[in-house]
């Protein structure tokens, strides 16, 4: 789904692929799906991710919003965060950092939640002035 003005919504969603961009506009994401892909300009990201059955990948990428992602704790995470001018929240029960950077004008963290669990979702999500959120759902 594209759109130039204008939020985008796909709740309970179950797909192998879900490829969203908007220029002006939030994005909100809930259910499966093996690959997502989201991207906004002016706008945030909340991707609320159900169980998978399979492992998959979820590319976040937001200029000026925030990044909001709740995982359930049956889905192993293995996350790269990037943001330019926010911060960023690793908020999972059982997570650890591998690597973290905080430099001037870009900071980064690599980390791996729920090592035990089956399936994983490799998660990278970018933004620039806005903050990223991980949490358990």
């Amino acid at each position: 789904a594209e759109t130039v003005n204008g939020a985008i919504e796909l709740e309970h969603q179950e797909s192998d692929v879900v490829d969203v961009k908007t220029v002006n506009g939030s994005i909100t994401l809930s259910g499966k799906a093996q690959d997502v892909d989201a991207e906004t300009v002016n706008g945030g990201i909340t991707y609320k991710l159900d169980a998978l059955n399979e492992s998959g990948y979820a590319d976040l990428k937001a200029t000026t919003g925030s990044i909001h992602l709740y995982v359930p704790e049956d889905i192993r995470v293995e996350g790269k965060l990037k943001t330019n001018v926010g911060g960023f929240t690793v908020d999972l029960a059982n997570h650890e950092i591998l690597d973290e950077k905080k430099e001037f004008a870009q900071k980064s963290t690599s980390f791996v939640g729920n090592q035990q669990s089956s399936p994983r979702v490799k998660v990278n999500a970018v933004t620039y002035t806005g903050s990223i959120l991980v949490k358990d759902r």
